[in-house]
């Protein structure tokens, strides 16, 4: 297949990737003198990328290699994934509740692929560190979130106590339901929608004042005082294209040549402006281990196993906006032994 038009502000030439062979159509770029490749952007198009074209030019691709344990292959010098993954904000997000002094969570997440992968991505990383997850619960679009938040923190449990005992005094006591006290945060992964009905049914259980940490899925990217007042004291990792009262030339270049990247899919502008300012510093990130690269999509590093870590600003919800969080009091984070 032929390569597209060079891409406008890069100067690099593009090649489509739908319904092609990757292999095939890497070797087509190597042969038209490419000297590294970004993409593909498709998972299971990453997946298929053979060692032949990874040991030929570097390859950064824009998504990660999902493999089962048995064909897990080893890993391939010259090859690097790079994505928005949510899965790397729930580590985030068990991490910083560490850091802030948090050792027992309960997770709600959505029924959903993305949704498990969220929650067990939480889970692991808060099981390192020696933390213990109390409760967990999935959503769908049928879900009461008052009941079920009712659920997570015992308050069914509560009342069904208080019942018994007016039974058994024979008398209506006066009472007021407790929710669980074996629990100090919160960690959701939700859209923006499903968040603002999750923190108040939190709220009408009780747990108005329990530490709400989230994905930045939770942050719908603008500003929206009267409906985000629901998510007040809700903790989010947001990157700098997203974050409010921040100004970046490159982004506002990207928004002026491409004004749909103010839209819904502005990450992914981010994501490629990225991609294209970490070729020149592959080499150094990969070489100088905790190097870093300001970018539009997070602090960027490189892990041992080729993996771009993106570092995200936490910022919290006040009255409607969101506000830089606060540093942790502490910054060690030492994964306990199993």
């Amino acid at each position: 297949m032929p390569a597209l038009p060079e891409t406008p502000a890069t100067g690099y030439p593009s090649y489509d990737t739908e319904g092609s062979n990757i292999n095939e159509l890497a070797s087509t770029a190597i042969n038209d003198g490419a000297q590294l490749i970004i993409g593909p952007l498709d998972k299971n198009q990453v997946k298929e990328l053979n060692s032949d074209t990874t040991h030929r030019v570097p390859v950064l691709a824009l998504n990660s290699a999902e493999f089962d344990d048995e064909e897990q292959p080893e890993q391939r010098p010259g090859f690097y994934q790079f994505g928005l993954f949510a899965e790397d904000e729930a580590i985030m997000a068990a991490e910083r509740g560490w850091l802030d002094g948090h050792r027992t969570a309960i997770i709600i997440t959505p029924n959903t692929e993305w949704g498990k992968k969220v929650n067990g991505s939480f889970k692991v990383r808060w099981e390192e560190l020696g933390g213990k997850v109390v409760g967990s619960s999935e959503f769908s679009g049928s879900t009461q979130f008052s009941k079920m938040a009712g659920w997570l923190l015992h308050i069914d449990q509560s009342e069904t106590r208080a019942q018994q005992l007016n039974r058994l005094l024979k008398d209506n006591l006066g009472f007021q339901a407790r929710r669980r006290d074996d629990v100090d945060m919160v960690f959701i992964g939700a859209s923006p929608q499903e968040a603002r009905q999750i923190k108040p049914a939190l709220a009408y259980q009780y747990a108005g004042s329990l530490p709400v940490y989230a994905t930045s899925s939770t942050y719908s990217g603008t500003t929206n005082t009267s409906l985000d007042q629901d998510l007040n004291d809700i903790r989010v990792p947001v990157m700098p294209w997203l974050a409010p009262n921040t100004e970046n030339p490159l982004q506002q270049q990207i928004e002026n040549l491409w004004p749909q990247s103010k839209g819904q899919l502005g990450t992914l502008y981010a994501l490629g402006a990225d991609a294209c300012q970490l070729y020149p510093r592959l080499q150094q990130l990969v070489t100088l281990q905790g190097s870093l690269l300001p970018g539009l999509t997070g602090a960027l590093s490189m892990t041992p196993d080729g993996k771009v870590h993106r570092d995200l600003s936490w910022q919290i919800f006040q009255r409607g906006r969101l506000m830089p969080l606060p540093e942790p009091t502490s910054n060690v984070l030492e994964a306990k032994t199993q």
